[in-house]
Order: C-alpha cells, then sequence, then structure tokens
C-alpha cells in the first residue's frame, strides 16, 4: 500500500484478508500529516480475514504506522507472533485480538510495544486478546512484560490450560484484569504480587479444582479490597461440580482473618499483635493519667487541709472570745431601775442584749456615750440618797434637791 499518501485517511481497515502481509504493507503511510487529524476520532487500523481465513505477519509489516492509536485484528488464524511484530506502533492506546486463533507466541513477540492511556479522544490503555484460542494452551514466559504503563488486560476465552506465577509481574499499573473463561484450574499463589493498582478482577467460568489451597485467592483479594467480577466455579471435588468456589470455601476451610499476621484469632475479626499492643498501651496511658489526677487532688487535699483547720480554730476561738467577752458584759450589767421621782428607766440588762444579738452577732457596744448607762447611774445614785442616815435629814433634802437638780439636767441631756 503505496499510493495513499493524499489525503491522509485516519482511519484504515483492510477487510477479507486471507494470507501474507509482507515488510513493509503500509510504508504508503509514513508520511502522515497528523496535523490534519480530526481529534474527536482516534487514528485506527483495523486487520479483518475472510472467514477462516489466515495471516502470517512479521517484524517490520507495520513501518510508518507509528500515528495509529488503535490496532484491531479479527477473525484471523495466526500462525505465529514472531518477535518485534508490533513495535512499528510505538504506543498504544488500544490494543486488540478477537476470534480467529494463535498458533504461537514468543518472549519478544511485544518488545518495542507499549499500551497507555491517551489523553484524547477517549483514553482506555486497554490489550485484549478475546476468543482467540491458543493452540499452545500458554502464552510464552515474559510475553506480557512490555506492556508496562497498561491499564487494562482482557486474555479472555483464549484456552490458557496454565498461568506462570509472574505472567503479570510487570504490569504493575493494571487496573483492570480479565482471565475469564480458560481451562487452567489453579493459581500461583503469589500472581498477584506487585499488582498494587488492581481494582477489578474477572475469573469467572475457570474450572477451579476446589481446595482450601487452591481457593487462597479470595482472602488475598478481600484483604486487598480488590473486586471479584463473576464467580470462579468449581470443576472438582465432584460434589461441588459448578458450584461457586466459595460455598467450598465456606463449608470446608477454616478462616483465618488474621492471615500470616500474628495476633489474636477472633472469628470474624483479627486482632493483630500490633493491634493488642496499641490497647495495652492505650489502657496504660489512662490508668497513668487516673493516677495522676488522684495523686493530684489527694496532694490539694493534704496541703489544704491544715489550713483549713487552722482557719476553724481561729474562727472557733474567735467565737468564744466573743461570748465570753458578751458573758462578761451582760453580767456587770445591773437589774433595771424602778426609777426617780415617779420617772421609770428603760431596763439596761434588756438593752444591752438587745446590742449584744448572739455570740457570733456582737455589735459595737460605747459605754462612754451610752444613755442607758446614764441612766443606771442616776438610779443608783437616787437609791443611795433615799438610803441616806435619818439624822441628816437637811443634809439629805438639800442632796436630794441638788440630785433633783441633777436628774433634771442628766435627763435633759440625755433627751
Amino acid at each position: 500500500m503505496t499510493d495513499f499518501s493524499s489525503p491522509d485517511p485516519q482511519r484504515i481497515r483492510v477487510y477479507n484478508v486471507s494470507g501474507t502481509l509482507n515488510s513493509p504493507s503500509f510504508s504508503g503511510f509514513s508520511s502522515f500529516n497528523t496535523g490534519t487529524i480530526d481529534t474527536d476520532y482516534p487514528t485506527l487500523l483495523e486487520i479483518e480475514c475472510v472467514n477462516g481465513g489466515t495471516l502470517d505477519i512479521s517484524a517490520g509489516t507495520f513501518t510508518g504506522m507509528d500515528y495509529i492509536q488503535e490496532f484491531y485484528i479479527s477473525n484471523c488464524v495466526i500462525s505465529d507472533l514472531p518477535d518485534n511484530v508490533f513495535a512499528d506502533f510505538g504506543t498504544l492506546n488500544y490494543f486488540k485480538i478477537e476470534g480467529g486463533s494463535i498458533g504461537a507466541t514468543q518472549t519478544n513477540s511485544l518488545n518495542g510495544l507499549n499500551v497507555a492511556r491517551f489523553s484524547s479522544p477517549s483514553p482506555l490503555g486497554t490489550f485484549i486478546i478475546y476468543n482467540s484460542p491458543m493452540n499452545t494452551g500458554t502464552l510464552a514466559s515474559g510475553f506480557l512484560n512490555p506492556l508496562t504503563t497498561v491499564t487494562t488486560i482482557m486474555l479472555k476465552n483464549i484456552g490458557l490450560n496454565s498461568i506462570e506465577a509472574n505472567m503479570f509481574s510487570q504490569n504493575t499499573l493494571v487496573r483492570n484484569l480479565s482471565i475469564a473463561g480458560n481451562n487452567f484450574q489453579e493459581l500461583p499463589n503469589n500472581i498477584f504480587s506487585g499488582l498494587d493498582a488492581l481494582m477489578f478482577l474477572d475469573m469467572s467460568d475457570v474450572p477451579f479444582n476446589c481446595s482450601c489451597s487452591n481457593v487462597w485467592f479470595f482472602d488475598y483479594l478481600v484483604e486487598h479490597k480488590i473486586s471479584i467480577i463473576g464467580a470462579a466455579v468449581c470443576s472438582e471435588p465432584s460434589l461441588y461440580n459448578l458450584q461457586r468456589a466459595t460455598i467450598f470455601q465456606d463449608e470446608n476451610c477454616p478462616y483465618d482473618p488474621c492471615g500470616k499476621m500474628p495476633g489474636n484469632n477472633a472469628d470474624p475479626r483479627c486482632h493483630t499483635i500490633f493491634q493488642v499492643f496499641g490497647y495495652v498501651v492505650t489502657c496504660g496511658s489512662l490508668l497513668v493519667a487516673l493516677t495522676a489526677i488522684y495523686l493530684y487532688l489527694n496532694t490539694r487535699l493534704h496541703i489544704a487541709m491544715p489550713k483549713f483547720r487552722l482557719e476553724q480554730k481561729k474562727k472557733n476561738a474567735w467565737i468564744k472570745v466573743q461570748d465570753s467577752l458578751y458573758k462578761g458584759v451582760v453580767n456587770m450589767i445591773p437589774p433595771a431601775s424602778t426609777g426617780v421621782n415617779g420617772v421609770k428607766l428603760p431596763p439596761i440588762r434588756k438593752a444591752m442584749r438587745k446590742r449584744f444579738v448572739s455570740p457570733n452577732e456582737i455589735q459595737p457596744f460605747d459605754l462612754q456615750n451610752s444613755s442607758d448607762l446614764e441612766k443606771d447611774d442616776l438610779a443608783k445614785e437616787s437609791k443611795e440618797d433615799n438610803i441616806a442616815p435619818f439624822g441628816n435629814n437637811q443634809t439629805t433634802n438639800e442632796e436630794s434637791d441638788q440630785s433633783k437638780t441633777d436628774l433634771e439636767v442628766s435627763m435633759a441631756n440625755g433627751q
């Protein structure tokens, strides 16, 4: 094909193929002007064989096709995929072989080819071999190794009788993986090692020889949060033929939630040694905190109690002093006077009691300015005048007059 330089075809479809595509078969497209690409559509090359047609390709068949983004081969009986057969494509957004069959693969069949997600028009990063049985029943060791940036791998219904442990070891960015519809009966227990980006796994219609050691992957997928698409089924033992492998596992295999982690198996949960250590540290920290709080409060209490007791003693002593003072003052006050010249004075003791309401509430009392005490003094003087000696009447009368005058003055002053 050497006569297609103008116009530049963005999508090329070659159909009814049967035979050999020589090297180079597409040299006429080597000068493709990528500036004319309609970014709403991918650049595509599709080869479709006639029903039952063969396809023989080799390194260099696709020279000049490095601008292609998506590549399809359909319904072709491919005798062999030789080394570097797809290297001229460089990096593809989408690669698919569907239908027909593949005679053999080589370790370096995909050398020079990579598959990655393109930014436009639709990011895929997909590699598919679907419904194309492998005549050898297996892929060559390291066949998928060049696909280091692929995100989706589908090897569905291609007649794989076995899968190597390192088949996907270099496909570390793969998110979606399908190995459904193949004939292998068990998986190596480290086949998913390093596939940290894996999110979805399809193993439907795989006839597993179910045993507790062969269904190990269920626990692994749960532990690594990988979703299973479809159902893995048992072919053996016969009691579980065509039943879900999960049923066999639930009925026959003891579950260890700890797996390989040291810890306490408390089905359905695992308390790892790190969790147990964390619990112990947490409880110990809580105990230390409570002890510290107790010691703090106890220390504050021991510091505060002597001070409180001293203040209480001072208060009690002050109350006793006030009580004694109250009793002493009250006892020194004479009874209320009956009066002078017909004038009755108020009871001084009662007045004093009014001033001293209670031992705890002693009010100030000024003896020098108290009208009650002055009245009491006058009463005492009147009493002394009344009991003067009988023979001294004149003196007594004079003193009485003087006392009356004094009394009147004193009462006037008192009023």
